[in-house]
């Protein structure tokens, strides 16, 4: 009889997690120090939109597959292709929506 809970996560400890408070330590000190450059501000701008972008990828996952570029011979390559194309069409929409088109119809 096979147990209804599978314990996935037999390779990892808990030291291994502390990598993560390392790496928010380092990203929160490059944020105060670059907080007034564009791209810091960009990702700001992506972080108040990233319920709409989720929202987004969804519709889009459910229609676009792994399989839709079976055309592309190289398996990397073909990869590669799925998230590029996924990732433009799941933020480019939501970007041109809040940034062009909302506040020229709010603004009447």
């Amino acid at each position: 009889m096979r147990p209804f809970f599978f314990n996935q996560w037999q390779g990892y400890s808990w030291p291994g997690y502390f990598y993560t408070v390392f790496f928010f330590l380092i990203l929160k000190e490059i944020y105060k120090k670059y907080a007034h450059r564009r791209i810091v501000r960009w990702i700001t701008d992506l972080g108040s939109m990233s319920y709409e972008i989720f929202l987004c990828q969804m519709f889009f996952f459910s229609f676009i597959g792994y399989n839709t570029f079976r055309f592309i011979p190289n398996s990397i390559i073909q990869y590669l292709a799925f998230i590029v194309t996924t990732t433009i069409l799941s933020i480019a929409p939501i970007i041109i929506y809040k940034k062009y088109l909302k506040p020229k119809f709010t603004n009447q």
